[in-house]
């Protein structure tokens, strides 16, 4: 079964009206099944289970007062036809309501029914983990756009409590454990000390207990929290840590998501004091070849203000060691920061605004451009790098009047120096 095929059964997911909105139970109720797969490689889910952790993930995002799991559970079986993406099956024949043909609520309990993936779509995810990462992102886009960090983090953070037998009735009783709305700066600092001690500790080849430094938590700064969320806000850090490059603890798996809330917290805590001897810190002022770290570093520096306003850089940037063909040119991340931070939200090229917020840093998006290319030996340097618009990115490098361009560079933007 091929990605396109798979990924067109759940775009194609049919939803209710709720309010006037789309109805969100169905997708609320794949991203449960999808983070049940990741963490424990089940295929099915017992319905009474999705009749408590759904139920809580409905009085939190869903605007009805009443909550029937049921509904989804059983007609998510009727979506991406022929070959449908869910399947229920049961200890005998289910009896359907009098009002329609979906079963009723006491059978589904009764007979114990679990429902999960048709065994191609089970199969797709097992194998292709990409694909499954791409199904969350094309499932969570049904839902509010507003509402998809704190969805992401409590629908990982319920699967995370049923994992270690904890699970809840009412998401109410424990708002706490799931919203990072409600997580403090205090706490958030107070698990990154204790994560960069274990850390620490690693890397000095001495042995220490997870379990001894979560019950320290528990007895202080977070002892309102439950060890299965301190847990997730572990995994939390390790996610952010390895999307720039550095080393984690292997024994907390990075989350698959970290809502921009909780990651703003962590970043912040990881910059003002939790990272004593500044190890972090000079990670994200390290050279990569690597373009996806290079730009989630510098997107750090540029938005936090860390590193100076006109960095060293390279004058003769080399390339580095390829997986295959050529590498790419290990490039300064406080150069591109520094770029971003002088163009200000603003295209250096055409002077306008820039033309969206990125999602995924919630700043001004540019391109930042070499005026000397690196591949013509220019040097990676503030005084030869621009921030602009995706449009005059491509005018430097493909235009016809690409030349009038690195002209009116040099004319707009005084700290560029032209080569002799």
């Amino acid at each position: 079964m091929n990605r396109t095929e798979v990924l067109f059964r759940f775009e194609s997911l049919k939803q209710g009206k709720q309010g006037g909105a789309a109805a969100p139970h169905k997708p609320l109720l794949i991203l449960y099944a999808l983070g049940r797969l990741r963490v424990s490689g089940d295929r099915f889910v017992p319905f009474k289970d999705v009749d408590e952790d759904l139920r809580a993930l409905l009085s939190q995002f869903s605007a009805n007062k009443n909550h029937h799991p049921e509904y989804p559970f059983w007609r998510l079986q009727n979506d991406g036809k022929p070959r449908g993406i869910w399947q229920v099956t049961a200890d005998g024949p289910l009896e359907s309501r009098k009002s329609n043909t979906d079963a009723k609520k006491s059978e589904l309990l009764g007979k114990n029914a679990k429902g999960g993936f048709t065994d191609e779509i089970y199969e797709a995810l097992r194998e292709d983990s990409p694909l499954l990462e791409e199904v969350t992102r094309v499932v969570l886009h049904k839902l509010p756009a507003g509402d998809r960090d704190a969805i992401t983090d409590a629908v990982e953070s319920i699967v995370q409590l049923r994992q270690a037998g904890r699970p809840i009735v009412f998401a109410a009783d424990t708002a706490q454990e799931l919203g990072d709305r409600n997580w403090t700066q205090a706490e958030i600092n107070a698990s990154v000390v204790a994560y960069l001690n274990m850390l620490k500790q690693e890397d000095r080849g001495e042995a220490y207990s997870k379990k001894v430094v979560r019950d320290d938590l528990l007895a202080g700064d977070l002892r309102a929290r439950s060890g299965a969320a301190i847990e997730y806000r572990m995994q939390n850090i390790s996610a952010v840590l390895r999307n720039l490059g550095h080393r984690y603890i292997d024994g907390y798996k990075p989350a698959t998501h970290v809502g921009s809330g909780p990651s703003k917290m962590i970043l912040a805590a990881l910059l003002t004091g939790t990272d004593e001897d500044g190890d972090f810190v000079k990670t994200l002022r390290e050279p990569t070849q690597d373009r996806k770290l290079l730009a989630n570093r510098a997107d750090v520096l540029a938005k936090t203000g860390t590193g100076p306003d006109t960095p060293k850089g390279n004058r003769t940037p080399k390339r580095g060691k390829p997986a295959s063909g050529k590498g790419e040119f290990v490039r300064d991340p406080e150069v591109r920061a520094a770029a971003l931070r002088h163009a200000d939200g603003c295209c250096e090229l055409c002077q306008d605004s820039a033309p969206f917020v990125s999602e995924g840093t919630g700043r001004p998006y540019l391109e930042v451009h070499h005026v000397v290319l690196l591949a013509e030996n220019g040097p990676d340097t503030i005084d030869n790098c621009v921030a602009v618009c995706p449009n005059c990115h491509m005018r430097c490098h493909h235009s016809e009047d690409r030349k009038d361009a690195v002209a009116e560079l040099y004319r707009l933007v005084p700290r560029l120096e032209k080569p002799q």
